[in-house]
């Protein structure tokens, strides 16, 4: 991707390997497109080996598929707020 930045986009998934065999298509064409994608979600190197070198940006969250520990979804939630915070203290590339 070439040019100024037409936005941010950011994903939040809980399986990464899901958005990899469903919707990298329309995640890759975003960045095409000019957009700036990120993605937060739980660790997955395997599924992260497919999205090296895509222009998109991995943020890792504690968060689990099958976890109902309340703390746990509080831990995730407030880990999520951080990656909000943080992209939006990002200053666009112009």
């Amino acid at each position: 991707m070439s040019g100024p930045v037409r936005g941010r986009l950011l994903y939040v998934i809980n399986d990464l390997a899901f958005l990899v065999s469903h919707r990298l298509s329309v995640t890759l064409a975003a960045v095409e497109a000019g957009y700036e994608v990120h993605i937060a979600t739980p660790k997955d190197i395997a599924s992260e080996r497919e999205l090296v070198g895509s222009g998109v940006h991995i943020h890792r969250l504690g968060m689990h598929r099958h976890k109902t520990n309340p703390v746990a979804e509080l831990r995730s939630l407030w880990e999520l707020y951080r990656t909000f915070r943080r992209l939006s203290r990002i200053s666009s590339i112009s």
